[in-house]
């Protein structure tokens, strides 16, 4: 990392799992932490000339196994690296930590630059999920199946494909935005407390099936 860092020009960032922590404060649980790996860890950022980029969300993004004898192990172990140039030009833009899937032990990230985006209508999009509805069918025969050229038959498919999109999968997507912030909230609350640990687990896994069921 410290060659890549010295041979990179201009802005730069990386996300990713560095399998280490900056100390304490990013473990909780556990085996004792090795404070020297943490310093280890500290140097090679400074070698670097790395500045971590701002997260919110879950403060631990690594579940571990639970081991005899000890706590469950939570780290913050998943992260944002930038270069001065780069924190200087999005200093608005933020490292989000997602909720955590099924049976990962990591929560996904994501560098979300919302401040940045172009405001305005969005090109169409097809979507793989559409594949999946029982109306998809019939819902290409009535864009496509009326008469004309080929270029007015896809602008008119596009059309009723979107407006199928906002009718049948709203509420589809409305249902998954819900889900996802009731597990990211248990999640937190997992972590932040050990009581009613075993109650906070099971309606975790109440919620992981509820949102696969969605989401099939």
């Amino acid at each position: 990392m410290e060659r890549i860092a010295k041979e990179c020009n201009g802005h730069w960032v990386v996300l990713g799992d560095f399998n280490d922590i900056r100390g304490a404060h990013e473990k909780k649980g556990g085996a004792p932490i090795n404070y020297r790996r943490c310093d280890t860890f500290e140097d090679r950022i400074n070698k670097c000339g790395f500045f971590e980029v701002a997260s919110c969300g879950n403060r631990f993004t690594w579940k571990g196994p639970l081991i005899h004898g000890y706590q469950r192990v939570y780290e913050r172990l998943d992260r944002g690296f930038c270069s001065a140039d780069w924190k200087i030009k999005f200093s608005e833009v933020i490292v989000k930590v997602l909720a955590r899937l099924g049976c990962l032990d990591h929560h996904p990230i994501l560098l979300s630059m919302e401040r940045y985006e172009r405001r305005g209508e969005h090109p169409f999009c097809f979507k793989a999920a559409w594949f999946m509805h029982d109306s998809f069918q019939n819902k290409v025969k009535e864009g496509w199946g009326r008469e004309g050229v080929a270029t007015d038959r896809l602008v008119n498919l596009q059309r009723t494909l979107s407006k199928g999109d906002k009718e049948v999968f709203l509420n589809v997507h409305s249902k998954k935005t819900r889900l996802l912030a009731r597990l990211e909230g248990v999640q937190k609350q997992i972590v932040a407390s050990d009581r009613h640990y075993m109650h906070l687990c099971k309606l975790e896994q109440e919620i992981q099936g509820e949102l696969r069921d969605v989401l099939r």
